[in-house]
């Protein structure tokens, strides 16, 4: 991974076609979900907070240069 000063984070979800797509298994779907938030990221599915007792299922999210990831329950 590397910086990349001018990129133009692609549209999400109908917008110019994805680069990268990563899938992350985690123990705690919920503090996983928060930490990409708190990073930059956007959750994109579900839109709704994740509660602490949320263990199951997963999150979608675009990172801070906009290519999406998944948080899966590990």
């Amino acid at each position: 991974m590397q910086s990349a000063p001018g990129h133009v984070p692609p549209g999400r979800p109908d917008g110019t076609s994805q680069r990268l797509h990563q899938d992350f298994g985690v123990e705690v779907l919920a503090s996983a979900d928060r930490t990409v938030v708190e990073a930059g990221g956007t959750r994109l599915r579900p839109t709704r907070e994740s509660s602490a007792d949320d263990h199951t299922g997963s999150r979608v999210h675009a990172g801070s240069a906009g290519h999406p990831l998944c948080l899966r329950a590990a």
